[in-house]
């Protein structure tokens, strides 16, 4: 199998900042790439996923526990994924992507605005 570019918990060492983009893989269909990020309440963020090889992107943002607070799945049919979310607390969370369908696929940049 092969090495996990990006843990897929809230215990994952990669960070994203406003205007930072990164390219990776999924390395299984079950992967998950988190991100931690940090946020500030009132600010609008817009985060994209080029599909690059996904058939099925999907890309939600969590709280600093884990839990859902915004998603992205415009369903199958490889189109980027995009999310515009209105921070409603300052602190940190985690910007995540995932491919739905169970393979491993190449993602295409991910810009955090």
């Amino acid at each position: 199998m092969p090495l996990d570019d990006v843990p897929g918990s809230v215990d994952t060492s990669a960070t994203l900042s406003v205007g930072d983009t990164f390219g990776g893989a999924l390395e299984t269909g079950l992967d998950w790439d988190w991100f931690a990020v940090d946020v500030v309440a009132g600010q609008t963020y817009i985060v994209t996923m080029s599909p690059g090889t996904l058939n099925d992107p999907y890309l939600w943002f969590a709280d600093a526990s884990g839990n859902l607070v915004e998603f992205a799945d415009n369903g199958y049919g490889g189109e980027a994924e995009t999310y515009v979310w209105t921070a409603d607390f300052t602190g940190s969370g985690f910007h995540n992507c995932r491919q739905l369908l169970q393979q491993r696929s190449d993602v295409g940049p991910i810009l955090w605005l």
